[in-house]
C-alpha cells in the first residue's frame, strides 16, 4: 500500500511537470515563462548562490511560531465550543468575523498599526481552520462516549477530554494542520511582499523583488521552494494522521 501511495504521488509530480512544460511551449518565451528545467537547474543556482537561506530561515521560523500560536488557540477554542453549545454560540461571531474579513484588510491594518505583523496575521488566519474541525471532533466523540463518561465520573472531566476526546479528534485536528500550514505559508509570503524595509528579510519579499524586475525565473524558482516545503509537510502530517488512524480504535476508556 506503502509503494502504491508513493507511485501515485510521483504521478502527480509528473502532472505538474507536463502542465508546466505544455504552458512554457505554448508561450515560447523565457522571459514570461521559462521552462521547468530552467527553473529547476535555477533553484541550485540561488540556493548556493545568494541569501536565499536565510530569507527562507526567517519566513519559516515565523509560519512555525504564527502556527503554534494559531493552533494552541483554535485546539483550545474548539475544545470549549465542542463541549459546551453556550460557548460555541458565544464564538460564532468572533470566527465568522475572522473567516469573512479579507485577508489584504488584515494585512494593510496589522502592518500600519500592530508590532510583528508577520506573525499575528497568519495566526489569526489559522485559528477559524483548526477551531472549526476540533470543535466538530470535540462533539461528535464527546457524544459518541457521553454514556461511558456519565457511568464512570457524571460528567466529561478534564481527564476525559485529555484521554479520550482530543486522541479521538487527532486525526480531524492533523487534517486541519495540513490546510493550516498550507494558508500559513502562502499568507506568509503575501504579508512579506507588503513590507517597506530595504533591510527586511524573508521570502516573499525577495519574490516581490524578483517580480518588479521581471526576474521571472527567480520568482518561480522561489515558488518551487515553498511548493516542495509545503509537500514534505503535508506528506509527514498524512503519514502521522494515518499512524493515529490505525491506533484510534485501541484507545481504552
Amino acid at each position: 500500500m506503502r509503494n502504491k501511495n508513493k507511485s501515485f504521488i510521483l504521478v502527480g509530480i509528473f502532472l505538474i511537470i507536463v502542465v508546466w512544460s505544455i504552458i512554457s511551449l505554448c508561450i515560447n518565451n523565457s522571459n514570461i515563462f521559462p521552462t521547468f528545467s530552467e527553473t529547476f537547474s535555477n533553484m541550485f543556482k540561488l540556493l548556493f548562490g545568494t541569501d536565499l537561506i536565510i530569507h527562507m530561515s526567517y519566513s519559516l521560523l515565523r509560519v512555525i511560531i504564527s502556527f503554534i500560536i494559531g493552533t494552541t488557540i483554535g485546539i483550545s477554542l474548539g475544545i470549549l465550543a465542542g463541549l459546551n453549545k453556550k460557548h460555541e454560540y458565544t464564538l460564532l461571531p468572533i470566527m465568522t468575523f475572522l473567516k469573512a474579513i479579507p485577508t489584504l484588510a488584515f494585512i494593510l491594518l496589522f502592518i500600519i498599526y500592530v508590532k510583528f505583523s508577520y506573525i499575528y496575521i497568519v495566526s489569526i488566519l489559522i485559528i477559524p481552520i483548526v477551531y472549526q474541525s476540533t470543535s466538530q471532533a470535540i462533539f461528535t466523540n464527546n457524544n459518541r462516549f457521553k454514556n461511558i463518561f456519565m457511568i464512570r465520573n457524571g460528567k466529561t472531566d478534564l481527564y476525559s477530554v485529555i484521554k479520550v476526546l482530543i486522541p479521538a479528534s487527532s486525526v480531524d485536528i492533523l487534517n486541519s494542520f495540513i490546510q493550516a500550514i498550507s494558508i500559513g505559508l502562502k499568507s506568509q509570503v503575501l504579508v512579506e511582499s507588503f513590507s517597506s524595509k530595504s533591510n527586511f528579510m524573508g521570502l516573499g519579499k525577495l519574490i516581490f523583488l524578483s517580480f518588479q524586475n521581471s526576474e521571472i525565473v527567480n520568482m518561480l524558482s522561489m515558488v518551487m521552494y515553498i511548493v516542495i516545503f509545503s509537500l514534505i509537510v503535508d506528506i509527514l502530517l498524512t503519514l502521522l494522521k494515518n499512524k493515529i488512524n490505525k491506533n484510534t480504535s485501541q484507545i481504552l476508556i
